[in-house]
């Protein structure tokens, strides 16, 4: 399998890799890049990324597909589609929650999905999980409601277009008690220190869960060639 994604992702990829290496049943390969979701264009705040590299995930991602050909895809970002956007043809930016926001995100959403799924892989996407800052509580990416309407609004748009090439697994439930962010969580202090990435002992935990969801997913779906 493939993993695309932010560094939240690339944490994510390290755990499967971890799991694989105990199972012997996945093969991981890391396409994840600091700094950038699946949306493109449109950025509005100065956060040190490169966003021309981001914008041209497509290129390189297509570059990896073609060679390693994975029957799986997963999509795991942490809040780079939350934050404010510049939606082409407005003179100012817009918020997730805002109807014109949400149609450009699904539209994004859905050519992610075209790229990652084009060589017949079958894509798993994650839920965004909830993250926490003391110093920039209830700011931007780090206000609840907007990963809760990432989840509930616009990834089940995407989803309920492609049925058969597209399961959404629910990383938000898996690590967020009661839908609110825990410093402690599965026994484990810290288990994400600084209120987005997990600890070593949390990296290795959230493999061994999600590779138990992805190997029956990889056994049941079929490639979509």
């Amino acid at each position: 399998m493939l993993v695309f994604g932010d560094s939240l992702g690339q944490q994510i990829a390290r755990g499967l890799t971890g799991s694989g290496s105990q199972t012997q049943q996945l093969e991981v390969v890391d396409e994840t890049r600091k700094g950038c979701g699946v949306a493109r264009g449109g950025w509005e705040n100065d956060l040190r990324r490169d966003k021309a590299a981001c914008d041209r995930w497509p290129d390189r991602v297509r570059a990896r597909l073609a060679s390693f050909d994975p029957d799986i895809v997963v999509v795991a970002t942490a809040g780079w589609d939350l934050v404010e956007r510049r939606v082409p043809g407005d003179k100012s930016p817009r918020t997730i929650g805002d109807p014109v926001f949400d149609a450009w995100l699904v539209e994004q959403l859905e050519e992610g999905h075209a790229i990652l799924s084009e060589t017949g892989a079958h894509v798993a996407w994650l839920t965004v999980p909830c993250v926490y800052s003391e110093k920039f509580e209830n700011i931007g990416v780090f206000r609840p409601e907007r990963p809760k309407h990432y989840n509930s609004e616009i990834l089940p748009r995407v989803a309920e277009s492609h049925r058969a090439s597209m399961t959404v697994l629910d990383l938000f439930s898996a690590i967020c008690p009661e839908g609110l962010f825990a410093q402690d969580a599965h026994g484990m202090r810290d288990f994400r220190p600084d209120g987005i990435h997990f600890s070593q002992e949390g990296t290795r935990w959230v493999g061994a869960w999600l590779g138990g969801e992805l190997v029956p997913l990889g056994a049941r779906v079929p490639r979509t060639e």
